[in-house]
């Protein structure tokens, strides 16, 4: 009798908790749903503003140009406002501004804040992260590369291969320096593709190719 008193118990805590977080998505109002759909909307675009010319500008004027400098002061102010008001979201709603409150792809945007956060930050939310890509409220690709960033910050090797540094190196034939990419140490490399697999990602050798990451 004890171990079926015990069952019930467990099974009633788990249906009740279970009903507290669909009560809980449900209590969000459609209007504030779409609030925060339309102010994650902006907070995408701002995220993405000077990172988009990133690349453009790195190619004309060079990694260490003034310009780069410039874009990236833009990007880190545009960031640290992002993130008081990204938080704020989460604080209030209690959890993550996922598929079930702001649809795809609004989903994105505060995982792109929160990865491009100070460590202490992507510390606090890397299991809400995780949690948001196993339950389908967040792409399970960017969970992934979320935890690996989250392991290349604290010099741990990374799980799913998704991170790579951009190194210098002397050209063996001009003498002269350029930039190149090279993949992060891996945890695992027999299972990283059958782990990239399971989160949706594409094969590793794929992913080098199309990231131009040496070998």
């Amino acid at each position: 009798m004890q171990l079926k008193k015990i069952i019930f118990l467990i099974i009633g805590f788990v249906l009740f908790h279970g009903c507290a977080e669909e009560k809980k998505d449900k209590s969000i109002s459609a209007a504030y749903k779409e609030q925060i759909k339309n102010e994650l909307d902006s907070i995408y675009k701002a995220d993405q503003k000077y990172r988009a010319m990133l690349q453009d500008t790195s190619d004309r004027y060079g990694w260490d140009s003034p310009q780069m400098k410039n874009l990236w002061e833009n990007q880190k102010k545009l960031d640290s406002v992002n993130l008081i008001k990204v938080l704020q979201i989460i604080n209030n709603i209690n959890t993550y501004p996922g598929d079930s409150i702001v649809g795809y792809p609004t989903r994105k945007a505060a995982f792109f804040v929160l990865q491009h956060s100070p460590d202490s930050i992507q510390d606090q939310y890397l299991p809400m992260i995780i949690k948001a890509g196993k339950t389908g409220q967040l792409d399970e690709n960017l969970a992934a590369m979320y935890h690996d960033r989250y392991l290349l910050h604290r010099d741990l090797p990374q799980i799913y291969g998704s991170q790579y540094l951009i190194i210098t190196i002397k050209d063996s034939v001009t003498g002269k320096e350029k930039k190149v990419h090279e993949l992060y140490p891996i945890k695992d490399t027999a299972k990283v593709d059958s782990l990239r697999r399971s989160a949706g990602m594409i094969p590793l050798d794929e992913y080098k190719r199309l990231s131009k990451i040496k070998d």
